[in-house]
């Protein structure tokens, strides 16, 4: 009886369930923290590439950027100031200004024309801003401009051979002090200052006639100056432009004809003269 009674009881309960809703799903899983040492977004070891759990971003593989094989640029450093012994030679072109002595038209330039000067410096860097030493200087050159000179040099009896030769030449010697502004650098400014005794020569050699003449003029260079600078290119050896202004006067004049003197005196009608130099200079031990 009370078996029979319960069984209806529960098929009451079975058909009350059956019209309920179904339950809600389980909720999705929170996405899982990333490992140790590797930041959000990036899947943690154990998981083949191009998989990664929920919440996970994979990246795309990145190009291996090949090495440059080329070595690295190696800044050059100028080599380091110096002092001791230094050598230098110095050459372009000089051009003659102002005039040889005080009468009427005698310029430089009536005597000479523009020299190749070659002139060598030995001396001495006391301190490494400081070059004290001296200089011999030697200049080669053609006549002035003078009509007399240039008539007697012109060479047109048709011959075709150099029956006259007309040249100049210079020579001085002296002191000169220079001073260097950066002496640690690969470029390095300088200014100088010199003085010392010149001479300058007139020749005029006639073949046909077997006569040579020979005119000097000697006196003080009193002011050599000089600006340029120095690539210093290593420790031995370097190279740059440079511009002198040198002034000076003649204070005798001698005359040789056929190698015999035929006047030597100091020259009473004095003037001021100059050289213009525009050339390049190497030194040694800069």
């Amino acid at each position: 009886m009370l078996l029979c009674a319960s069984r209806p009881a529960r098929a009451q309960t079975n058909d009350e369930q059956t019209n309920e809703p179904p339950p809600a799903p389980p909720p999705a899983p929170a996405p899982m923290a990333p490992a140790a040492g590797y930041p959000p977004g990036y899947p943690p070891p154990g998981y083949p590439p191009g998989y990664a759990p929920p919440g996970y971003y994979y990246p795309p593989p990145q190009r291996a950027v090949e090495a440059d094989p080329r070595p690295p640029l190696r800044k050059v450093r100028p080599p380091p100031a110096r002092t001791g012994v230094q050598l230098a030679l110095r050459t372009g072109l000089s051009i003659p200004l102002g005039d040889a002595t005080g009468t009427a038209r005698d310029e430089q330039r009536e005597r000479y024309s523009v020299q190749v000067p070659f002139i060598f410096d030995i001396g001495a860097k006391f301190w490494p801003n400081v070059y004290i030493g001296g200089y011999l200087g030697f200049g080669v050159g053609a006549e002035g401009a003078n009509d007399r000179v240039e008539e007697l040099c012109d060479d047109n009896d048709g011959n075709s051979e150099n029956d006259i030769e007309c040249s100049a030449h210079s020579l001085r010697i002296g002191v000169e002090a220079r001073y260097y502004f950066s002496p640690a650098e690969t470029l390095d400014p300088w200014i100088s200052y010199g003085l010392g005794f010149e001479a300058a020569t007139q020749s005029i050699n006639d073949r046909p006639q077997r006569r040579s003449e020979e005119t000097t003029a000697s006196g003080i260079e009193f002011a050599r100056l000089g600006f340029g600078f120095d690539w210093r290119a290593g420790r031995v050896f370097g190279l740059g432009p440079l511009v002198e202004v040198a002034a000076g006067q003649y204070t005798r004049t001698r005359t040789e004809v056929n190698g015999v003197e035929t006047f030597d005196g100091a020259i009473e009608d004095r003037a001021i003269h100059g050289w213009v130099t525009i050339g390049m200079r190497g030194v040694f031990f800069p």
